[in-house]
């Protein structure tokens, strides 16, 4: 079977969402273990999945999401759930979204950074702000920051190509440190527990935990969390990646998409229910 082809764009959670070239969006797992069509989506230009949600970047700069909205994931003012995509409030200018957890990132053309759902921001960036919150609210203190990600910990790319994290201690302060060894990277995504970047030569390298192999590297280890980077193995030219709950999903530039890690309720896309310590290819979408 051959792979699903032509995907400018993916992103993993529980499910995965890709993006096709034609602007429309596909999704699968967990459950659906082959892609079908989002409902109602044209003109699409970015994508991210949440725990349980979903959004979508228009070309117009708006920012679009469907999924659970029990606590104010889809950014609308209320916390009706919607199984198709609603506006985000009051959002334009959009240039850059980051759906984790029961949370969403989004950053404007004019270099402001907007949160919305149930982020724990407060205490990841330390500034303060609400636990929840239905509709969009601004980050303040957020300097040469390109992509951020947020899973139970933040993972951020500078404009340097440097990797910050900021991780949560006990007594509710956070530490931010930089990713040694980590140079020239131009995307980033933080899984639960893990994370994985891009580098301006298409190789992927991860850190973190690696019990399911999430790291991609043809190893597990349930012992202790890796913290120096190592490279995911046979992977090249990739040009977007993402973290899903203990699984990984990347895209390479011939428009193959490939996935690594949990497999339990068909992640990886592969046909299979089976774990992968290293990447395995997404297949076609059967005929219907």
């Amino acid at each position: 079977m051959k792979g699903i082809t032509g995907i400018t764009a993916v992103s993993a959670e529980l499910g995965t969402v890709a993006l096709k070239n034609d602007g429309t969006v596909w999704a699968w797992g967990p459950n659906i273990t082959t892609p079908v069509q989002v409902k109602g989506l044209t003109d699409i230009t970015a994508i991210s999945t949440g725990e349980a949600h979903a959004v979508a970047l228009k070309n117009d700069g708006t920012v679009w999401a469907w999924g659970l909205n029990n606590m104010g994931q889809l950014g609308n003012g209320i916390t009706n759930n919607s199984m198709t995509p609603v506006q985000v409030k009051d959002l334009t200018g959009i240039t850059t979204i980051s759906a984790r957890g029961w949370h969403t990132i989004a950053f404007k053309s004019d270099g402001t950074v907007w949160v919305w759902g149930s982020h724990n921001l407060g205490q990841l960036l330390g500034d303060g702000m609400p636990d929840n919150s239905t509709t969009p609210v601004q980050v303040k203190g957020l300097t040469g920051i390109t992509a951020i990600s947020v899973d139970r910990h933040t993972v951020a790319l500078k404009n340097d190509g440097t990797v910050w994290e900021w991780k949560m201690n006990v007594d509710g302060s956070t530490t931010h440190v930089h990713m040694q060894g980590l140079t020239g990277i131009t995307a980033v995504s933080a899984g639960e527990g893990y994370a994985v970047a891009i580098k301006n030569d298409g190789t992927v390298w991860a850190w973190g935990t690696n019990n399911l192999g999430q790291l991609g590297d043809g190893t597990t280890n349930v012992v202790s969390e890796i913290t120096t980077p190592v490279q995911v193995k046979g992977l090249t030219g990739i040009t977007a990646v993402s973290t899903g709950e203990g699984y990984t999903v990347a895209l390479k530039n011939d428009g193959t998409v490939w996935a690594w890690g949990w497999n339990e309720f068909g992640q990886l896309g592969d046909g299979t229910r089976n774990n992968s310590s290293t990447p395995v290819q997404v297949n076609e979408p059967e005929s219907r």
